[in-house]
């Protein structure tokens, strides 16, 4: 059996890098395509990952249908993280940040509807436009419940054995969460960022000096500005950075307290 690592140590040696079966089946039948549910023949795939020098593979996991819905695929996947690691190959969980699928997810726990952001009229942020991909939704960023839940994924990764966590999609809903508790969390960062203004600088840049009332602004189509005017707007994109910062770090410092030579790899979205 292989030995844990510090994988930011591992880095240094260099990396070749493969991705086998990144969608799951669940995933890729849900959009209408054939899939396998089994990886076939790992050991000889396994043996031609390590023949041309692979080291680091990045594999499915987590995809936000839910570990119920997921729990087939994540077995065939713990089965490919042993051999990988028995050969010296060091394997990333691909896990889903940024969307969820309700017609799944719901089914575990009804009460997992807290999970997702809700546009202004209350209807579940989608975080796809595309009529392909209609069904995937984005999490809140006020929701407790989905950090914890996204905790319990993290510890099922690193139970199986998972050098690296990979989230996929680190972004929020492009339109924002209208939850009355978002709205509440908005206000309070924004009193909190001018708590230690002068009056005059508050009145200076919003206009007014009471901001118990402001609300969350339409999230802005970053290709049409070069520069955003509106204070609030601004403060919003700020919340959006810092809230996505923190759960991140407290990800990161989760998965390093159960596993600390464990590697965080993440896919951006710059415009979101």
């Amino acid at each position: 059996m292989a030995q844990d690592i510090d994988f930011r140590s591992f880095l240094q040696r260099g990396v070749r890098l493969a991705t086998v079966h990144f969608e799951p089946t669940i995933f890729m039948r849900r959009r209408g395509y054939d899939s396998t549910l089994e990886i076939p023949d790992k050991p000889g795939l396994v043996r031609k990952l390590k023949e041309e020098g692979v080291n680091v593979v990045v594999t499915r996991y987590f995809k936000g249908f839910g570990l119920e819905a997921e729990a087939a695929e994540r077995a065939d996947t713990a089965a490919l993280i042993s051999e990988c690691r028995d050969a010296g190959i060091r394997v990333a969980a691909y896990c889903q940040f940024g969307t969820l699928q309700p017609e799944t997810l719901l089914a575990e726990d009804d009460s997992y509807e807290e999970f997702f952001a809700v546009d202004r009229h209350g209807a579940f942020c989608r975080t796809y436009s595309s009529e392909k991909q209609w069904f995937r939704y984005g999490p809140s960023p006020s929701s407790k419940g989905w950090i914890r839940y996204m905790k319990r994924v993290i510890e099922a990764a690193v139970s199986d054995g998972a050098d690296v966590i990979y989230f996929d999609n680190l972004y929020w809903p492009w339109d924002g969460c209208f939850r009355e508790r978002t709205q509440e969390d908005f206000r309070r960062f924004v009193m909190e960022r001018v708590s230690n203004w002068p009056e005059e600088k508050v009145l200076r840049v919003f206009g007014f000096t009471d901001l118990s009332r402001i609300e969350i602004p339409p999230y802005p189509d970053p290709w049409k500005y070069d520069f955003i005017r509106d204070p609030v707007t601004q403060m919003w994109c700020d919340y959006r950075c810092e809230t996505l910062a923190k759960a991140l770090q407290d990800f990161a410092d989760f998965a390093r307290a159960l596993k600390p030579g464990i590697g965080i790899m993440t896919n951006p979205g710059v415009d979101r």
